[in-house]
């Protein structure tokens, strides 16, 4: 019964994610319009990133609350701070002050990593949930 919930929760989150990437991307860069080009980073770069890091950080969530049990946001809270570092390492680590970024820019960043950081918070909640009510039934 469980492992059959588990299975749907990881279809679910997994297209969920992949969904939410394949409509808000042609969503931001149709809002930017003609600035999308100026950009100094890639916008599909960034969507790419926040995508596969939200179904990395779901999928260790998924496989190590079984080892974790309750910790299971300590968690989260550890793999967020990662891809956080890792996103401004990649995008901002070039040590490029010259190149200014528009705040369009920046703020289609912060719209794509609170949509996915959203999505992950969420997948922690059902998760935990589900770990919880695991541990109420043994």
């Amino acid at each position: 019964m469980m492992k059959i919930e588990r299975q749907k929760r990881l279809i679910y989150f997994i297209l969920l994610i992949v969904g939410v990437a394949l409509i808000a991307y042609p969503i931001n860069f149709a809002l930017l319009g003609s600035t999308a080009d100026k950009l100094p980073f890639s916008l599909l770069g960034v969507y790419s990133f926040f995508a596969i890091s939200a179904l990395l950080i779901y999928l260790s969530l998924e496989f190590l609350s079984g080892y974790l049990g309750d910790k299971i946001a300590y968690l989260f809270l550890f793999t967020v701070m990662i891809k956080l570092g890792v996103f401004l390492v990649i995008y901002f680590g070039k040590n490029s002050s010259s190149v200014i970024t528009p705040l369009s820019g920046k703020l289609s960043m912060i719209f794509a990593l609170f949509v996915f950081l959203a999505i992950e918070g969420f997948a922690t909640y059902k998760v935990l949930i589900s770990s919880h009510s695991d541990e109420k039934k043994n």
